[in-house]
């Protein structure tokens, strides 16, 4: 299946070096007022992070301001909390979690991870999640399966912390999850959580992390944000396009009428989403037919008007802020640099000059609930306004790194 539309996380960008701000809290529970031990504090989407002593306390540096700082803790809701440009200290009291209805009566666990667990981790980690197939949940326990019949929609949530290993990116991540959805027709997927990034490869591995490290920065959501802010959008192999296009309304028909069939199947206990057109036990005419529309663009035509960046973003220079304003939509699409595909790396000869450009990748970007966006001189994007289908909004976990990833410095091994 091709798991589309995602809403992804606030992403926070390491561009400016400034001198780091001390975060010291008490984490205490609301009903007793006793401090909570080893309760996890961490800023989100990056690696930093720690843990909460005996007597509740913590202590936490941080290279940028504007960043939500999370803290976390078996039993008690999560708190976020956004931390501004200056020394802080707080107490931060953390209710008791209460668990909710659906959790109770209408979950669908007995047959939970089974029959929805492949779908709900191809659309958490993403549409190219079987290019890192060494990644998987460490505790599947821990999620709580809804399927809602009258509305095809399945929903996920998670009372304690998801742990996946990645591998091939050489993390485990760390995933907060607060509700998760998926519509099973549409494919149209959306997420909410908190992540928090701990390094895991070896020296043995270095060479080979670095460069899916590499590949996963280039074209990411981090990298066009970064370069939007700091004009490098071309430097970077971006370009902009505002365009017309005309669906292929039957291939979308088809798309969904054959999700429709895949369902049934998952329903009968086929856990295997995505396994092949041939398996829905379709008729020769039919089969033949469905193969040839899939096969067909989902857009008949489309026209294409490059755009200047200097028509759509404006600064704020009291603030250090950039607004990027736009109707509609837009067409982003990027290319990928050779030299910056192998940097920090001696995979020179594996990559000749000499080779068929890849064609350019593309991602339609649009507005939810606004006209404009906001993002600080970090690269970090201050709303989730900002929506990504294509390229950009299928690159989920499975090639999301953390925010505070610099990609001018080589990532190094685990000390033993």
């Amino acid at each position: 299946m091709n798991l589309r539309g995602v809403l992804l996380l606030t992403l926070l960008c390491p561009f400016i070096g400034y001198a780091q701000i001390a975060v010291r809290g008490l984490v205490v529970d609301e009903a007793t007022g006793k401090p909570i031990e080893n309760a996890s504090v961490y800023y989100n989407n990056t690696k930093l992070g720690t843990m909460t002593n005996t007597s509740g306390a913590f202590l936490l540096y941080a290279k940028h301001p504007q960043q939500d700082l999370v803290i976390s803790s078996i039993g008690y809701e999560k708190v976020v909390m956004t931390i501004l440009d200056k020394d802080s200290r707080f107490k931060i009291v953390m209710k008791p979690r209460v668990q909710l209805l659906n959790e109770v009566v209408i979950s669908d666990n007995k047959f939970g991870w089974k029959r929805w667990g492949t779908l709900f981790f191809k659309g958490i980690m993403g549409d190219d999640s079987h290019d890192y197939p060494g990644s998987y949940i460490v505790n599947p326990e821990v999620l709580n399966f809804y399927f809602d019949r009258s509305t095809n929609i399945l929903t996920v949530n998670s009372s304690d912390p998801v742990i996946i290993e990645h591998p091939e990116l050489g993390y485990t991540i760390n995933l907060d999850l607060a509700n998760f959805e998926y519509d099973l027709i549409s494919e149209k997927t959306q997420y909410f959580a908190t992540t928090f990034y701990v390094e895991k490869f070896d020296k043995v591995k270095a060479e080979n992390i670095q460069l899916t490290t590499n590949r996963a920065y280039l074209g990411s959501r981090d990298q066009f944000l970064r370069a939007l802010y700091h004009n490098k959008l071309e430097e970077e192999g971006f370009k902009l396009y505002t365009y017309r296009s005309v669906k292929n309304l039957e291939r979308q028909r088809v798309e969904e009428e054959v999700n429709r069939l895949r369902l049934a199947e998952i329903l009968k206990g086929n856990p295997r989403p995505g396994f092949r057109l041939a398996d829905l036990k379709l008729n020769k005419d039919t089969l033949k037919y469905y193969q040839k529309i899939l096969g067909q663009p989902g857009l008949i035509s489309r026209n294409l008007r490059a755009v200047s960046l200097d028509s759509m973003l404006f600064s704020d220079a009291a603030d250090n802020l950039k607004t990027l304003k736009f109707k509609d939509s837009i067409l982003v699409t990027h290319g990928i640099s050779r030299e910056k595909a192998i940097m920090h790396t001696n995979f020179r000869n594996h990559f000749p000059s000499r080779r068929p450009d890849k064609p350019l990748e593309e991602t339609v970007v649009f507005l939810v609930g606004a006209e404009e966006f906001q993002i600080n001189e970090w690269g970090q994007s201050l709303s989730n306004s900002l929506q990504m289908n294509g390229f950009m909004g299928q690159r989920r976990l499975a090639r999301t790194l953390p925010s505070d990833f610099d990609p001018k410095i080589p990532r190094k091994p685990m000390k033993k």
